[in-house]
């Protein structure tokens, strides 16, 4: 018989000593969700801050687009000044969209 409680006291040490360790993981873990948590809940005030500095600002994007649509008039206005030049007209680089700036200013 005392070889029998010897065997259970010896098993009841080794479940002590585990429950002791699976209590610290439990509590390290615990710290590290509440870490993680807290991290998500400033990430999002982050991510809600953004978002709402980039809202406001509609108007900027409105003059971007309207100052595209000036150079894209100002662009067809030069255009058509290049194509009334007879020099331009003649230039064997005149192909479409052939050469570029370089070749325009060799016809020049």
């Amino acid at each position: 018989m005392a070889d029998r409680l010897e065997a259970i006291e010896i098993k009841l040490a080794h479940l002590e000593r585990a429950v002791a360790e699976i209590s610290d993981v439990v509590a390290r873990q615990q710290k590290e969700l509440d870490r993680a948590l807290d991290r998500n809940q400033r990430l999002m005030e982050k991510i809600a801050a953004h978002r709402n500095r980039n809202q406001a600002p509609a108007r900027r994007r409105t003059k971007s687009r309207r100052t595209t649509e000036r150079s894209a008039s100002a662009v067809s206005q030069l255009r058509g000044a290049i194509d009334s030049t007879s020099s331009w007209k003649n230039c064997p680089s005149n192909g479409a969209g052939a050469g570029g700036i370089q070749s325009i200013t060799r016809c020049w």
